[in-house]
């Protein structure tokens, strides 16, 4: 079993592996969860997504260790 998304936590995207995105804060008002991401080459950029789709290792992959 995978463990939850936490803050800080940091992804790939399977369609961008070359590109990190870190967990900044959550939205839990949304139904379901979301996460927002910041991209860590680039802190301006960020994108809102729901944390089942952080889960699906189709879509994200997390980065142990970064």
């Amino acid at each position: 079993m995978q463990r939850p998304v936490q803050l800080n936590d940091r992804f790939i995207k399977s369609s961008m592996p070359r590109v990190h995105w870190m967990v900044e804060r959550f939205k839990e008002n949304l139904k379901p969860p979301h996460a927002v991401l910041h991209r860590m080459d680039d802190p301006r950029t960020c994108l809102t997504v729901s944390v089942d789709a952080l889960m699906n290792k189709r879509l994200y992959n997390r980065v142990e260790g970064g």
